[in-house]
């Protein structure tokens, strides 16, 4: 009878060990998946900061272009501002001219 109990208690204690190591294993594959994860979140959080940044520097550019557009529109109005008399005196000589020829 002591070689049941002794042999029962052998493959309880084997048992028992399986499940201590199915644990620590299921354990250990748990934290390596989180780690997975957190890794994977970090890495988005740092794809984001990218986009934000990229965005930022895109609107900064964006707004540059406005600017540059304000001043060429602004250019081109004193430059016809300053060409319009020339403009209209070249148009009286030419019309004078032909009056003349006629």
């Amino acid at each position: 009878m002591d070689e049941k109990i002794a042999a029962s208690l052998e493959r309880r204690d084997s048992m028992n060990a399986d499940r201590d190591t199915l644990s620590s294993a299921q354990i250990k594959k748990i934290n390596d998946e989180d780690r997975g994860w957190s890794f994977r979140l970090e890495q988005v959080d740092k794809e984001i900061a990218t986009a934000d940044k990229n965005m930022e520097e895109m609107i900064r550019d964006v707004k540059g272009i406005q600017n540059d557009i304000g001043d060429i529109k602004s250019r081109q109005e004193t430059l016809q501002d300053e060409t319009e008399p020339d403009f209209k005196a070249i148009n009286n000589m030419i019309a004078t001219q032909k009056v003349e020829e006629s």
